[in-house]
């Protein structure tokens, strides 16, 4: 069978990790995963129906121009593809496969985000697609991949010696029993290692703190202010300012498509001092090395923007210190960020949020302590890169992604009931690592652990 030669540009700050393959074919992605499989023909009204229905007749030849893709893609997608230099090309790929294209079903599907399976002759893709729940519901995330792995790994072993091939790695499997992660195999799992996005872990469970305690409430309003907007993946960094939306709606945009605007109002709407409190009470390794609590503004702002002449500076000093350079950059606007320049890595090893393999372990079992209700439903938005069918009954996952990083944590829920945890992250500070490929690898090594 001939593969789509492919290739993947992750969203900053989001692990655009998505469905098995070999060799993926386009970016960014977003996958709910709390919808029950449904038949490709009685969803006809639903807009990620209607998006993926316009994406096939594409690939299969249809009009297609430099208009035709800004009206159809949201800004935070276009901003990630240029049209001219991967997303035309990816799509005279598919064209070129003899055949026609044809939507043969949905693997899960609600009105934000799906997963369909497309064939042409024997080839067959899944395709992962998420909209903008707004009219005219423009795409948000995309992403095309050969429907299996040519070369899937046959032991967890296996699956950590190609992940380390990629670069320096982090990894911990583990099961959950009674709040504890019990290892089932490790890799430097005590040293803290670089989260990318899967730091929003700790703000949701901020969060979740302050709804327990009574301080915010999940249906709270947040006003979406242009002070707080940051750089994209997301979508909120579009809206109007003054946009309103609920706290819970916030965070599912947080964890679900990694929306740093989002993750900025809610650092705002708990304070600072708040999520730094948590992460202290979390009992991390190291939690020090997270405070000051960085909002993804300020990161990027150190990484590409005006006041990354400070970087040097920012990790050097103190606590002290960098709250005081944190105070200087402070009038520093999204606007002000030049987003597209953030293509090489950029110090992900020095300036990054951290975490051992077993802190993130403890956080997300944790979180999922709660039991069912709104944290497990944000949680489970996005499998980032979806299991075959009948491994787990639920997927949960966040994970994070810069230029020379990539990181992830999954907590999967058997049939029997039994939870396991993997986390973790390959870097290489040094130059760009092949992101998909370690999604791949990780995802292998994910539905690996019930069996080793």
């Amino acid at each position: 069978m001939n593969r789509v030669a492919s290739t993947v540009l992750l969203a900053t700050l989001l692990a655009a990790c998505t469905q098995s393959s070999t060799e993926p074919t386009t970016a960014g992605s977003t996958v709910d995963t709390t919808a029950a499989t449904v038949t490709a023909t009685t969803e006809a009204a639903i807009p990620t129906r209607m998006q993926m229905d316009w994406f096939v007749r594409v690939i299969n030849g249809g009009p297609l121009s430099e208009e035709v893709y800004e009206e159809r893609f949201a800004d935070v997608f276009r901003l990630q593809v240029p049209y001219e230099a991967q997303f035309s090309p990816i799509v005279a790929q598919l064209e070129a496969t003899p055949g026609d294209w044809i939507l043969v079903s949905f693997i899960e599907q609600t009105p934000e985000a799906a997963v369909g399976i497309v064939a042409a002759g024997d080839e067959r893709i899944q395709v992962s697609i998420s909209v903008n729940p707004d009219p005219p519901h423009k795409i948000t995330g995309l992403f095309v991949s050969p429907s299996g792995l040519a070369s899937t790994p046959d032991s967890f072993e296996n699956a950590v010696t190609r992940l380390e091939d990629l670069g320096d790695l982090w990894m911990l499997a583990a099961q959950v029993g009674d709040g504890e992660c019990i290892p089932i195999e490790a890799v430097r799992e005590d040293e803290e290692m670089p989260l990318g996005s899967v730091f929003k872990l700790f703000v949701l469970e901020t969060l979740t703190r302050a709804v327990e305690q009574g301080d915010v409430s999940w249906d709270d309003e947040v006003v979406i202010r242009d002070e707080l907007k940051s750089i994209p993946s997301g979508i909120l960094q579009d809206e109007p300012d003054g946009t309103v939306r609920s706290v819970r709606e916030v965070a599912e945009l947080m964890i679900s498509i990694s929306d740093n605007t989002a993750t900025d109002h809610l650092i705002d709407l708990l304070g600072r001092q708040k999520v730094e409190a948590t992460i202290r009470d979390l009992g991390l390794a190291r939690p020090e090395l997270n405070i000051p609590f960085l909002t993804t503004r300020e990161f990027a702002a150190l990484k590409v923007g005006p006041s990354a002449g400070l970087r040097a500076q920012y990790v050097a000093a103190d606590e002290a210190g960098k709250r005081a350079i944190l105070d200087q950059i402070s009038d520093i606007t999204a606007a002000d960020i030049p987003v597209l320049d953030f293509v090489e890595p950029t110090d992900p090893d020095t300036l990054e949020w951290f975490a051992t393999p077993v802190d993130m372990c403890r956080v997300l079992a944790g979180l999922w302590q709660r039991g069912d209700g709104p944290v497990r439903d944000i949680l489970t938005k996005n499998p980032g890169v979806a299991p075959p069918p009948g491994i787990w009954e639920r997927v949960a996952f966040k994970g994070g992604s810069e230029p020379g990083l990539l990181a992830v944590s999954w907590l999967v829920e058997a049939a029997d009931g039994k939870v396991y945890v993997l986390t973790g992250s390959i870097l290489d500070s040094g130059s760009l690592i092949d992101d998909t490929e370690g999604a791949l690898l990780f995802a292998a090594a994910r539905d690996l652990m019930a069996t080793e």
